[in-house]
C-alpha cells in the first residue's frame, strides 16, 4: 500500500518542525527516514501514524485521506523504541492483546499469533513472560504484535537502538528477510546510517524538518545532493577540499569543493609526481585502517588495509580516484554537475 505526503506542516508549542514536506512512498518498498536527532524524522512518523496532529498538507494511505483519521483506522502496525510490553501478559497475550480489544474471533487469534511467532521465532517463546526474555526477544514480540494486525503498512520508529551491536546486526537481518516475505510496505526511522544502507530499498535524508534527498542507498552515497548528505553519510564522512575549477573545465576559476570519500583515496610511496601528504593518526579498524592526513593543509582520511605500513609522520603520496568524487558549491553547497578532473585544490 503506498503512502503520500502532501505540503506536511508540524508545528510543537507554536515552532514549526515540519513545513511543506511531500514524500510519496511506494507500495511494497523498505523506506528509511535517516537523519540526525532532531531533524523530525520520528514526527515525521508519528503523523503517518496518527499519533500527531498537522497543521497543514495531508496523509494519504493507500489513496485514502487518513490525515484526521484515528491511528486505529489507517491500517497500520507500528513498533516503538522501546518494547511497551505488558509485564503481567505472556508474549502469546501480548501479541494477541488488540485483537482480543477489537473482538477478533479466538480462532483467526490463534493463527495470526502462530503465523507471526514463526516468523520471528518466537514459538519456543510463547508462555514466558517479558521479564524472562532478552532484549531481543521483547522486540521480537514487539514486531508480532504489530505483525498480528496484518497491517499493509508498518511503521518503525527506531526500534533497534536499545540493543547491543551484535543483536542490532541479527534483528536488522530479520527485518530484510520479513520484508521480503510480507512484500508490505515499511517505513523506518533511524540514526544509524549502517542501518539505513542495509535495510533500505531508498533513503530520505532529512534534516531541519526538510527532506534533502531520496533515493536508493547506492545513490545517495555515490551522488549526494549537497553538503550534508554527503557529509553525514559514510565513516569517516566525506572529505571535503577547497579549490577552483582550473581551465580545463566549462567554468575556469569558479570556486568550487571537491568532495571525496576516504575509500577513494590511494596511498602511495612519497615522490611519483603524486600530491604528498603527511601521516598524523592511524586508526586500526582490524581488516583496515584509517589514516589521517594533512595535504597541504587540508585534514583528509583515507582507507588503507591493516599491514601496519603506515606511521605517524610518514609522507605518502596521495592518487584521487576523481571519476568518484563529487563537487559542490561554497554558497548554496548543492552538488554542481562538473567533471572533479577540472578540478584545482587550494593551499591553505
Amino acid at each position: 500500500m503506498n503512502v503520500n505526503i502532501q505540503q506536511l506542516a508540524v508545528h510543537m508549542g507554536g515552532t514549526p518542525v515540519l513545513e511543506k514536506l511531500d514524500l510519496d512512498v511506494v507500495d511494497g518498498e523498505f523506506l528509511v527516514l535517516l537523519g540526525p536527532s532532531g531533524c523530525g524524522k520520528s514526527t515525521l512518523l508519528h503523523a503517518i501514524a496518527g499519533l500527531i496532529d498537522v497543521e497543514a498538507g495531508a496523509v494519504h494511505i493507500g489513496g485514502r485521506d487518513v490525515t484526521w483519521a484515528d491511528p486505529k483506522d489507517r491500517a497500520i502496525g507500528m513498533v516503538f523504541q522501546s518494547y511497551a510490553l505488558y509485564p503481567t501478559m505472556n508474549v502469546e497475550r501480548n501479541m494477541s492483546f488488540g485483537l482480543r480489544v477489537a473482538g477478533t474471533p479466538k480462532a483467526e487469534i490463534t493463527q495470526r499469533v502462530a503465523r507471526a511467532a514463526k516468523m520471528l521465532q518466537l514459538e519456543a517463546l510463547l508462555a514466558r513472560k517479558p521479564a524472562q526474555l532478552s532484549g531481543g526477544q521483547r522486540q521480537r514480540v514487539a514486531i508480532g504484535r504489530a505483525l498480528v494486525r496484518e497491517a499493509q503498512v508498518f511503521l518503525f520508529d527506531e526500534p533497534l537502538s536499545n540493543l547491543d551491536a551484535k543483536l542490532r546486526t541479527e534483528l536488522r537481518r530479520e527485518l530484510k528477510a520479513l520484508h521480503r516475505e510480507l512484500g508490505a510496505t515499511m517505513i523506518y526511522v533511524t540514526h544509524d546510517q549502517v542501518e539505513a544502507m542495509t535495510l533500505a530499498t531508498r533513503v530520505a535524508v532529512m534534516r531541519g524538518g526538510r527532506i534533502q534527498q531520496v533515493g536508493t542507498p547506492g545513490e545517495v552515497y555515490a551522488r549526494p545532493a549537497n553538503m550534508f548528505v554527503a557529509g553525514f553519510l559514510g565513516s569517516p564522512s566525506m572529505n571535503f577540499i577547497d579549490g577552483e575549477v582550473s581551465a580545463g573545465g566549462a567554468e575556469p576559476g569558479l570556486q568550487a569543493i571537491l568532495g571525496i570519500r576516504p575509500e577513494h583515496l590511494a596511498l602511495h610511496a612519497a615522490g611519483g609526481g603524486r600530491p604528498e601528504a603527511e601521516i598524523t593518526l592511524v586508526e586500526a579498524m582490524g581488516a583496515h585502517e584509517v589514516v589521517w592526513l594533512d595535504l597541504q593543509g587540508h585534514r583528509l582520511a583515507a582507507i588503507a588495509p591493516a599491514a601496519g605500513t603506515h606511521q605517524i609522520g610518514d609522507r605518502v603520496g596521495v592518487q584521487m580516484d576523481l571519476d568518484r568524487a563529487s563537487v559542490f558549491d561554497p554558497v548554496s553547497q548543492e552538488r554542481i554537475d562538473l567533471r572533479a578532473g577540472a578540478f584545482r585544490h587550494r593551499t591553505r
